[in-house]
């Protein structure tokens, strides 16, 4: 059971020294593409450091072409937060790489990598560019990609146009017709002669009657409605997801080394552990022998 406990402690130990090596994110990420220029816009996201491109790469066809870029340390670094472009005839790149309708565009260094598709690429997030326009990040180094109007080949990214909305006329309903009550005609007074022996002046009775008058009734007015849409519609909702990659520099090498140290330490105490306890077994066993002897004795 003893044994046991020590075994776990000495694995607890060298877990806990194998987490102290901490991932971070890309330092260089991929920022525009414009396929049909041929020309690939790198950004460099850190407000603190320089961005080396030694032992990084740029492949620009997703196939067993070795369509590549291949960096060294003879490139100068990327300044903070600074754009770095790529095109067609620098390098190795002579004819056309990338393929218009749809491809995959990697940027991989030895710790961290970023990537995007497009078009008819397996796994694209992100449409297919006219021959005017171009694919990049908004904000710059950190937003999803986007179709873009225009193309900012070494500067920031444009924002999207915003559409104004408008206004869509509705059909008003019409007034209806509503009857007039006609006027009932009565019957006008006559004169009604009263034969007399003598005679005498004839007495007219008139009897007035009371004719009502037609009513109009009141036909509401039509009030005109007017419905807002706003018809604003963002091209894309797929996070080409924002890379997730480990930066790793030449300034990293020492805290990589201190990391190995560390770890190489941990290993030492889990075998120490490891001794003490077969030593300690060993002098049970000879304690035990000895009382043997002596009770034999």
């Amino acid at each position: 059971m003893y044994n046991k406990f020590l075994l776990i402690k000495a694995l607890i130990i060298s877990i806990v020294f194998g987490l102290l090596i901490v991932p971070v994110s890309a330092q260089v990420v991929i920022n525009e593409v414009h396929p049909a220029s041929e020309w690939v816009e790198l950004y460099n996201t850190s407000s603190t450091d320089n961005a080396t491109l030694q032992d990084c790469y740029l492949q620009l066809d997703n196939s067993a072409s070795n369509q590549k870029i291949q960096f060294s340390s003879s490139d100068s670094p990327i300044p903070i937060q600074n754009f770095r472009v790529v095109k067609k005839g620098e390098y190795n790149w002579t004819t056309n790489w990338i393929n218009d309708d749809g491809d995959t565009i990697i940027f991989s260094c030895l710790a961290y990598q970023d990537s995007v598709a497009f078009g008819n690429e397996s796994g694209a997030l992100i449409g297919k560019p006219s021959s005017g326009q171009s694919i990049g990040r908004y904000p710059d180094g950190i937003g999803s990609f986007l179709i873009l109007s225009t193309t900012s080949e070494g500067f920031s990214n444009p924002p999207l146009p915003t559409s104004s909305p408008t206004s869509s006329p509705t059909s008003s309903p019409s007034p209806s017709s509503t009857k007039t009550p006609t006027p009932t005609p009565t019957n006008q007074p006559t004169n009604t002669p009263v034969p007399t022996s003598t005679p005498t002046k004839a007495t007219v009775t008139l009897t007035a009657t009371r004719t009502p008058t037609p009513r109009l009734s009141r036909t509401p007015t039509p009030v005109p409605t007017e419905d807002t849409v706003e018809n604003f519609i963002p091209l894309s909702d797929v996070n080409s997801p924002t890379p997730t990659p480990v930066q790793t520099t030449g300034q990293n090498k020492p805290v990589l080394a201190v990391v190995i140290s560390l770890s190489l330490i941990g290993a030492g105490l889990a075998l120490l552990s490891l001794l003490l306890v077969w030593k300690k077994r060993n002098a049970l066993k000879l304690s035990g022998k000895k009382q043997d002897d002596t009770i034999e004795k």
